[in-house]
Protein backbone atom coordinates (compact mmCIF):
# COMPACT_ATOMS: atom_id res chain seq x y z
CA UNK A 1 0.00 0.00 0.00
CA UNK A 2 3.04 2.29 -0.36
CA UNK A 3 2.33 3.46 -4.03
CA UNK A 4 -1.01 4.41 -2.68
CA UNK A 5 -0.43 6.05 -0.03
CA UNK A 6 2.18 8.28 -1.95
CA UNK A 7 -0.34 8.93 -4.68
CA UNK A 8 -3.03 10.05 -1.74
CA UNK A 9 -0.51 12.64 -0.15
CA UNK A 10 0.79 13.94 -3.97
CA UNK A 11 -2.89 14.17 -4.62
CA UNK A 12 -4.75 15.61 -1.87
CA UNK A 13 -2.10 18.54 -1.18
CA UNK A 14 -2.61 19.15 -5.15
CA UNK A 15 0.99 17.94 -5.85
CA UNK A 16 -0.16 16.13 -8.55
CA UNK A 17 -3.26 15.80 -10.92
CA UNK A 18 -4.55 12.23 -11.79
CA UNK A 19 -7.38 10.70 -13.12
CA UNK A 20 -8.79 8.67 -10.36
CA UNK A 21 -10.96 6.40 -12.62
CA UNK A 22 -8.20 5.68 -14.88
CA UNK A 23 -5.14 5.59 -12.21
CA UNK A 24 -5.73 2.25 -10.64
CA UNK A 25 -5.00 -0.98 -12.13
CA UNK A 26 -7.51 -3.73 -12.54
CA UNK A 27 -5.69 -5.14 -9.21
CA UNK A 28 -5.97 -1.66 -7.38
CA UNK A 29 -2.29 -1.45 -7.73
CA UNK A 30 -1.22 2.51 -7.52
CA UNK A 31 2.22 1.38 -9.32
CA UNK A 32 1.34 4.27 -11.93
CA UNK A 33 2.99 6.57 -9.24
CA UNK A 34 6.39 5.88 -9.73
CA UNK A 35 6.38 6.86 -13.39
CA UNK A 36 4.34 10.46 -12.14
CA UNK A 37 5.99 10.95 -8.93
CA UNK A 38 8.48 14.21 -9.23
CA UNK A 39 8.15 14.67 -5.64
CA UNK A 40 11.01 14.59 -2.66
CA UNK A 41 8.94 12.10 -1.26
CA UNK A 42 8.58 8.12 -2.60
CA UNK A 43 7.49 4.79 -1.54
CA UNK A 44 10.62 2.21 -0.80
CA UNK A 45 10.40 -1.41 0.90
CA UNK A 46 13.74 -0.01 3.31
CA UNK A 47 13.28 -2.99 5.49
CA UNK A 48 14.34 -5.18 2.56
CA UNK A 49 16.06 -2.69 0.78
CA UNK A 50 17.93 0.24 3.18
CA UNK A 51 18.94 2.99 1.46
CA UNK A 52 21.35 5.38 3.08
CA UNK A 53 20.55 8.04 0.73
CA UNK A 54 16.50 7.77 1.77
CA UNK A 55 15.05 9.27 5.11
CA UNK A 56 12.22 6.87 6.69
CA UNK A 57 9.51 9.52 7.80
CA UNK A 58 6.15 7.32 7.84
CA UNK A 59 6.43 3.69 8.65
CA UNK A 60 3.26 1.93 7.19
CA UNK A 61 2.37 -1.27 9.65
CA UNK A 62 -0.36 -3.62 9.25
CA UNK A 63 -1.22 -5.71 12.42
CA UNK A 64 -4.25 -7.98 13.29
CA UNK A 65 -6.40 -8.72 10.55
CA UNK A 66 -4.97 -6.31 8.60
CA UNK A 67 -1.87 -8.14 8.07
CA UNK A 68 -3.88 -11.14 7.53
CA UNK A 69 -5.30 -8.57 4.11
CA UNK A 70 -1.94 -7.88 3.70
CA UNK A 71 -1.04 -11.52 2.61
CA UNK A 72 -3.74 -11.21 0.44
CA UNK A 73 -3.06 -8.09 -1.48
CA UNK A 74 0.50 -8.91 -2.21
CA UNK A 75 -0.11 -12.35 -3.35
CA UNK A 76 -2.86 -10.67 -5.79
CA UNK A 77 -1.27 -7.28 -6.56
CA UNK A 78 2.52 -8.36 -6.44
CA UNK A 79 3.59 -11.92 -6.97
CA UNK A 80 -0.01 -12.44 -9.29
CA UNK A 81 0.04 -15.91 -7.45
CA UNK A 82 -0.70 -17.64 -4.23
CA UNK A 83 1.40 -20.19 -2.02
CA UNK A 84 1.68 -23.86 -3.12
CA UNK A 85 3.30 -26.84 -2.72
CA UNK A 86 5.16 -26.23 -6.14
CA UNK A 87 6.07 -22.65 -5.44
CA UNK A 88 6.45 -22.09 -1.51
CA UNK A 89 10.16 -21.05 -1.85
CA UNK A 90 8.74 -17.55 -4.04
CA UNK A 91 7.36 -16.92 -0.43
CA UNK A 92 9.02 -18.09 2.16
CA UNK A 93 13.01 -17.80 3.33
CA UNK A 94 11.72 -20.70 5.79
CA UNK A 95 9.33 -23.53 6.56
CA UNK A 96 8.60 -25.36 9.93
CA UNK A 97 9.44 -28.81 8.21
CA UNK A 98 12.58 -29.24 10.87
CA UNK A 99 9.74 -28.96 13.65
CA UNK A 100 7.78 -31.44 12.69
CA UNK A 101 10.44 -33.67 12.23
CA UNK A 102 11.39 -33.35 15.59
CA UNK A 103 8.09 -33.89 16.83
CA UNK A 104 7.67 -37.05 15.10
CA UNK A 105 11.11 -37.80 16.84
CA UNK A 106 10.33 -37.42 19.94
CA UNK A 107 7.36 -39.04 20.21
CA UNK A 108 8.88 -42.00 19.14
CA UNK A 109 11.87 -42.33 21.21
CA UNK A 110 10.07 -40.56 24.14
CA UNK A 111 7.51 -43.98 23.95
CA UNK A 112 10.46 -46.69 23.42
CA UNK A 113 13.64 -45.46 25.35
CA UNK A 114 14.14 -47.12 28.81
CA UNK A 115 14.16 -44.90 31.60
CA UNK A 116 18.26 -44.90 31.89
CA UNK A 117 18.43 -43.71 28.13
CA UNK A 118 19.50 -39.84 27.81
CA UNK A 119 17.29 -37.41 26.43
CA UNK A 120 17.23 -36.43 22.61
CA UNK A 121 15.17 -34.47 21.16
CA UNK A 122 15.85 -34.77 17.63
CA UNK A 123 16.67 -37.17 14.94
CA UNK A 124 19.97 -34.90 13.77
CA UNK A 125 21.09 -35.67 17.17
CA UNK A 126 21.48 -39.83 17.54
CA UNK A 127 24.83 -39.83 16.59
CA UNK A 128 25.23 -38.92 20.53
CA UNK A 129 23.97 -42.01 21.47
CA UNK A 130 25.28 -44.95 22.66
CA UNK A 131 26.14 -46.95 19.57
CA UNK A 132 24.04 -50.51 21.00
CA UNK A 133 20.78 -47.55 21.49
CA UNK A 134 21.56 -46.59 17.68
CA UNK A 135 21.66 -50.01 16.55
CA UNK A 136 18.64 -50.92 19.07
CA UNK A 137 16.41 -47.96 17.24
CA UNK A 138 16.82 -48.08 13.80
CA UNK A 139 15.40 -51.78 13.79
CA UNK A 140 12.02 -50.16 14.56
CA UNK A 141 12.30 -46.40 13.21
CA UNK A 142 11.29 -45.24 9.90
CA UNK A 143 12.70 -41.92 9.60
CA UNK A 144 9.53 -39.86 8.20
CA UNK A 145 9.59 -38.26 4.54
CA UNK A 146 8.62 -34.58 5.39
CA UNK A 147 8.52 -33.79 1.64
CA UNK A 148 6.02 -30.68 1.36
CA UNK A 149 5.66 -31.50 -2.52
CA UNK A 150 3.97 -35.11 -1.19
CA UNK A 151 0.82 -34.30 -0.10
CA UNK A 152 -1.19 -31.15 0.32
CA UNK A 153 -2.21 -32.32 3.67
CA UNK A 154 1.07 -32.06 5.07
CA UNK A 155 1.78 -28.86 3.26
CA UNK A 156 -1.25 -27.72 4.97
CA UNK A 157 0.72 -28.71 8.55
CA UNK A 158 3.65 -26.79 7.98
CA UNK A 159 1.89 -23.63 5.90
CA UNK A 160 -0.12 -23.03 9.02
CA UNK A 161 2.31 -22.91 11.36
CA UNK A 162 4.95 -21.04 9.38
CA UNK A 163 1.70 -18.46 9.51
CA UNK A 164 1.36 -19.23 12.75
CA UNK A 165 4.79 -17.79 13.65
CA UNK A 166 4.31 -14.80 11.31
CA UNK A 167 1.12 -13.52 12.92
CA UNK A 168 2.34 -14.14 16.71
CA UNK A 169 5.75 -11.94 16.18
CA UNK A 170 4.82 -8.71 18.25
CA UNK A 171 5.03 -5.62 16.12
CA UNK A 172 8.38 -3.60 16.37
CA UNK A 173 9.17 0.28 15.55
CA UNK A 174 11.99 -0.47 12.93
CA UNK A 175 12.39 3.06 12.15
CA UNK A 176 12.98 5.47 15.07
CA UNK A 177 12.39 8.77 13.65
CA UNK A 178 9.43 7.57 11.22
CA UNK A 179 5.36 7.82 12.39
CA UNK A 180 4.62 4.86 12.74
CA UNK A 181 0.67 4.78 10.73
CA UNK A 182 -1.35 1.52 10.61
CA UNK A 183 -3.21 0.74 7.96
CA UNK A 184 -6.40 0.21 9.39
CA UNK A 185 -6.16 4.23 10.31
CA UNK A 186 -5.89 4.68 6.78
CA UNK A 187 -8.92 2.56 5.77
CA UNK A 188 -10.77 4.57 8.37
CA UNK A 189 -10.20 8.14 6.53
CA UNK A 190 -7.27 8.68 9.86
CA UNK A 191 -4.90 10.66 7.57
CA UNK A 192 -3.57 13.32 10.47
CA UNK A 193 -0.09 12.01 9.90
CA UNK A 194 0.14 12.27 5.95
CA UNK A 195 -1.24 15.80 6.47
CA UNK A 196 1.74 16.55 8.90
CA UNK A 197 3.56 14.93 5.81
CA UNK A 198 2.40 17.13 3.50
CA UNK A 199 2.80 20.54 5.46
CA UNK A 200 6.23 19.92 6.63
CA UNK A 201 7.72 18.34 3.73
CA UNK A 202 5.78 19.14 0.68
CA UNK A 203 4.49 22.65 2.27
CA UNK A 204 1.71 22.19 1.11
CA UNK A 205 -2.19 22.64 2.65
CA UNK A 206 -4.53 19.39 2.89
CA UNK A 207 -7.32 19.13 0.80
CA UNK A 208 -9.95 17.59 2.74
CA UNK A 209 -12.25 17.12 -0.40
CA UNK A 210 -9.57 15.61 -2.76
CA UNK A 211 -8.46 12.97 0.26
CA UNK A 212 -11.98 11.75 0.44
CA UNK A 213 -12.35 11.03 -3.16
CA UNK A 214 -8.98 9.41 -3.05
CA UNK A 215 -9.65 7.13 -0.25
CA UNK A 216 -13.36 6.44 -1.52
CA UNK A 217 -11.83 5.24 -4.54
CA UNK A 218 -9.09 3.48 -2.68
CA UNK A 219 -11.82 1.82 -1.12
CA UNK A 220 -14.37 0.76 -4.47
CA UNK A 221 -11.03 -0.49 -6.19
CA UNK A 222 -9.94 -2.87 -3.15
CA UNK A 223 -13.54 -4.11 -2.64
CA UNK A 224 -12.67 -7.57 -3.58
CA UNK A 225 -10.23 -7.73 -0.86
CA UNK A 226 -12.21 -6.59 1.82
CA UNK A 227 -14.88 -9.20 0.38
CA UNK A 228 -12.30 -11.93 1.05
CA UNK A 229 -11.14 -10.46 4.90
CA UNK A 230 -15.08 -10.60 5.50
CA UNK A 231 -15.43 -14.45 4.84
CA UNK A 232 -12.25 -15.26 6.22
CA UNK A 233 -13.27 -13.64 9.27
CA UNK A 234 -16.86 -15.33 9.41
CA UNK A 235 -15.23 -18.19 8.72
CA UNK A 236 -12.86 -17.91 11.59
CA UNK A 237 -15.40 -16.37 14.26
CA UNK A 238 -17.70 -19.50 13.52
CA UNK A 239 -15.06 -22.04 13.78
CA UNK A 240 -13.27 -20.41 17.24
CA UNK A 241 -17.54 -20.42 18.58
CA UNK A 242 -17.99 -24.01 17.45
CA UNK A 243 -20.81 -23.24 15.43
CA UNK A 244 -20.51 -25.32 11.41
CA UNK A 245 -20.52 -23.52 8.79
CA UNK A 246 -19.41 -24.02 4.83
CA UNK A 247 -15.93 -23.45 4.21
CA UNK A 248 -14.63 -23.95 0.25
CA UNK A 249 -11.16 -22.42 0.99
CA UNK A 250 -7.72 -22.78 -1.66
CA UNK A 251 -4.69 -24.56 0.62
CA UNK A 252 -3.12 -21.02 1.84
CA UNK A 253 -6.64 -19.73 3.00
CA UNK A 254 -7.31 -22.92 5.27
CA UNK A 255 -3.64 -22.09 6.94
CA UNK A 256 -4.53 -18.53 7.20
CA UNK A 257 -7.31 -19.48 9.21
CA UNK A 258 -5.89 -22.15 11.49
CA UNK A 259 -3.12 -20.55 12.31
CA UNK A 260 -5.54 -17.55 13.97
CA UNK A 261 -7.80 -19.47 15.56
CA UNK A 262 -4.68 -21.30 17.12
CA UNK A 263 -3.56 -17.52 17.84
CA UNK A 264 -6.82 -17.36 19.42
CA UNK A 265 -6.63 -20.56 21.63
CA UNK A 266 -3.26 -20.05 22.17
CA UNK A 267 -1.85 -23.28 20.97
CA UNK A 268 0.25 -23.95 17.86
CA UNK A 269 -0.71 -25.69 14.84
CA UNK A 270 1.31 -28.24 15.32
CA UNK A 271 -0.18 -29.13 18.61
CA UNK A 272 -2.97 -29.99 16.85
CA UNK A 273 -3.76 -34.04 16.59
CA UNK A 274 -3.66 -33.86 12.54
CA UNK A 275 -3.17 -37.52 12.10
CA UNK A 276 -3.12 -37.48 8.06
CA UNK A 277 -6.32 -35.08 8.98
CA UNK A 278 -6.59 -33.62 5.21
CA UNK A 279 -7.25 -30.37 4.04
CA UNK A 280 -9.64 -29.34 6.70
CA UNK A 281 -11.44 -26.56 5.32
CA UNK A 282 -12.32 -28.25 1.87
CA UNK A 283 -15.75 -27.92 2.50
CA UNK A 284 -16.58 -27.09 5.83
CA UNK A 285 -15.12 -26.10 9.40
CA UNK A 286 -16.23 -29.40 11.18
CA UNK A 287 -13.22 -31.12 11.04
CA UNK A 288 -10.99 -28.03 12.61
CA UNK A 289 -13.37 -27.85 15.63
CA UNK A 290 -13.22 -31.00 16.27
CA UNK A 291 -9.34 -31.31 16.43
CA UNK A 292 -9.65 -27.71 18.09
CA UNK A 293 -11.38 -29.34 20.77
CA UNK A 294 -9.37 -32.30 20.95
CA UNK A 295 -6.15 -30.41 21.58
CA UNK A 296 -5.37 -29.11 25.02
CA UNK A 297 -2.06 -27.06 26.00
CA UNK A 298 -2.45 -25.94 29.45
CA UNK A 299 -6.22 -25.74 29.48
CA UNK A 300 -9.24 -27.75 28.34
CA UNK A 301 -11.04 -25.59 25.04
Amino acid sequence: MGNTVLAHVLYASNSKDLDLNTFFSATGNAHEIILLNDSKITAEHLQENPNDNLECVIELVSTDWYEILRFKMSYSKWHKDFPSRTNYENFFKHVQVDTQEDLHWAKFYNNVKDPTWPKCDSYRMIHTLEKWIVDEILQIYQPPNFNLLESDSLFLEVLSQTYFNMITVPYQKYFNSAKTYYIDDYFLGNTAVLENTCRTILKHDWDRQRSNEFLNKVLEVNSMYFDWLNNIKNIYQQTIDFVECPAKLEIWEQALIIAKCCEYFKIAPLDLEWHNAGCILNENNVLLIELLKRTKHGKTI
